[in-house]
Order: C-alpha cells, then structure tokens, then sequence
C-alpha cells in the first residue's frame, strides 16, 4: 500500500492528527460533513499513518518522494527481512524539509482536525478534537499551517 500524508504536520510518530472524522468508521457521515481541498490542513499526519499501519499488522517500509509511505503485511515479510526494514527515525530523515504546502487553514477547518490516538483510546470525538487543539496551542513553535487559525480563533 503506498498512502501520502500531510507533510505540514511534520515527521513525529507521537503527532496522529487526522482531518477526517473517524466516525466515518460507523458507515455514517454526520450532517454538514464535507471535505475542503487546498488547505494545508487535511489529510493525515506522518504519525497517524503509523498508527494506523501499527495497528493493522503493517510496516512502513520506505518514504518516497516527498510525502508517500509505503507500506507492507508484517506477515508476509520473512522475518529476516524485518530486520533490513528501516527504523521510523531513518524513515523521516528522508522526509525532505519544505515550506508550507496549500494555504494555512481557517479557524472552522481545526474543528475538523483531531487526534487519532486519543480517538483510538477513548472513542471520543471531542476529546479526539481537544487533545490536537491542546498540541497545537502548546507547541514551542506554531507551525503556519495552523498558527494563523489559532490566532484568528482566539486561542
């Protein structure tokens, strides 16, 4: 499987923010829900794309390009082979640095931003939503994908 992440959200395996609404999982897309292309906050961090692989039996087995993982079935790989499997700190040292990529987001958009390993956890949406606007608010350097949002948000 080869899936591409958001590279605005950087390179962390700890940073699972995802802008899609995990409710999708039910089979039912809540009212008013909708995607909003070309801002640099949709899609899904290099950590949630980890996650996920972590917890479906996947290895991200290489980076290519700019931002597409690839992915493979841990149980069709020989186990020799998973040793040859390069370590996630190797993976995003290849991630090359960029600048900002689509324009920042606006402050509605972060509503639909949340934290996949809290949803995973807890279940819960808004706590899911809480946790990535707490990241955000609490990061040592606001990233301009979604410090101007913050800002016009009032946070």
């Amino acid at each position: 499987i080869t899936a591409e992440y958001n590279l605005n959200w950087g390179t962390s395996a700890t940073r699972t923010w995802t802008m899609v609404d995990p409710t999708l999982r039910t089979g039912s897309l809540p009212p008013g829900e909708h995607y909003l292309p070309f801002t640099c906050a949709w899609g899904a961090s290099m950590g949630t794309l980890k996650a996920i692989a972590d917890e479906f039996g996947y290895a991200i087995v290489a980076v290519v390009g700019v931002m597409d993982l690839v992915w493979i079935r841990r149980d069709v790989l020989d186990p020799t082979a998973l040793r040859h499997v390069p370590t996630w700190d190797q993976l995003a040292a290849q991630v090359p640095r960029m600048n900002l990529l689509h324009a920042p987001t606006y402050p509605a958009y972060l509503q639909r931003v949340i934290d996949y390993g809290v949803w995973h956890e807890t279940g819960s949406v808004d706590k899911a939503r809480e946790a990535a606007r707490r990241t955000m608010l609490n990061a040592t350097v606001k990233h301009p994908c979604y410090a101007s949002a913050l800002a016009v948000s009032g946070a």
